[in-house]
């Protein structure tokens, strides 16, 4: 492993020492390090694997290296946060990576996990766990490699129901979701040797439950909608055709008067030149226009 000053004050955990050394060098945070293991790793990465870090170090190494909070190790490709919730750091810690890096939430690894997933083994905190879903809640139902999702970790690993409640809160229809096996998390939660085992497998049960009776009472909404609509439907095509008859009707009527003032106007004009023929003939018009008027 190489060698630098702020490398041997991070494993040796002395983080004030290591937040004035990235103040008097910020490039020391920026330079990659090859472990014994040959993973290509960044202070970051290391800081994060302690679990009694402080969210000192972290903010002095991020506002050094802004990027470094989205670039991954080499060897499982993990992020800052991916890294920090696996070693089950302060929710101080992991506060301050989701809010400076809110893309890192959704982020996955080699194995296709995401940061919850690693929430969901690790027992971290129900406030952690709310604040990763309330950045993504659909992130409850994201699948890694073998189909898993963060509910089904937490399903078959958390030793209270208040991880998987919150999960459940964020995304219910997370509920639904099956591994490549087939498997749903009421059946990985069978699995789970806790004390909270009983109790997970009856809020999932009701989740189920009470989601499939909102989903059949949001489809019979939606047939009375559609009902409702065709009425509409029909009503808008009766208006339609009265409308139209209505507007023949206007028309015919100004053809009409038009007409009739045509007529008047060369009756007129006829008697003023004394032509008898174009005066009766006028004068049938009126009368025969008064008929069909009165009509």
């Amino acid at each position: 492993m190489s060698t630098n000053i702020l490398l041997r004050l991070l494993l040796t955990a002395e983080w004030e020492k290591a937040v004035k050394c990235v103040l008097a060098d910020n490039s020391q945070a920026k330079e990659w390090i090859v472990t014994q293991t040959r993973t290509n790793v960044l202070p970051i990465h290391l800081a994060c694997a302690n679990s009694i870090v402080q969210v000192n170090i972290i903010e002095a190494l991020a506002l050094a290296h802004p990027d470094s909070l989205l670039l991954c190790e080499s060897e499982s490709l993990r992020n800052p946060l991916h890294i920090a919730i696996r070693a089950r750091v302060s929710d101080e810690v992991v506060a301050f990576l989701m809010e400076k890096c809110p893309t890192a939430v959704t982020a996955q690894d080699s194995l296709g996990r995401i940061p919850l997933h690693y929430a969901g083994s690790n027992q971290v905190s129900t406030a952690t766990i709310n604040k990763l879903t309330h950045i993504c809640p659909k992130s409850v139902c994201a699948s890694d490699n073998l189909g898993w999702t963060p509910l089904h970790v937490a399903s078959s690993l958390y030793e209270t129901p208040d991880g998987v409640e919150a999960m459940l809160d964020a995304c219910p229809e997370a509920v639904f979701m099956i591994t490549n096996k087939g498997r749903s998390s009421y059946d990985v939660a069978q699995e789970n040797r806790s004390s909270a085992k009983e109790r997970i497998c009856e809020i999932l049960i009701e989740v189920e439950e009470d989601f499939q009776s909102m989903t059949e009472v949001r489809n019979i909404r939606a047939a009375e909608m559609h009902i409702a609509e065709q009425k509409r439907d029909k009503s808008m095509i009766r208006i339609g055709r009265d409308f139209r008859n209505t507007k023949t009707r206007g028309v015919r009527n100004r053809v009409r008067s038009a007409f009739r003032n045509i007529r008047v106007k060369n009756t007129q004009i006829a008697e003023k030149k004394g032509n008898r023929p174009m005066i009766r003939m006028g004068r049938y018009f009126r009368k025969t226009m008064a008929k069909s008027m009165s009509k």
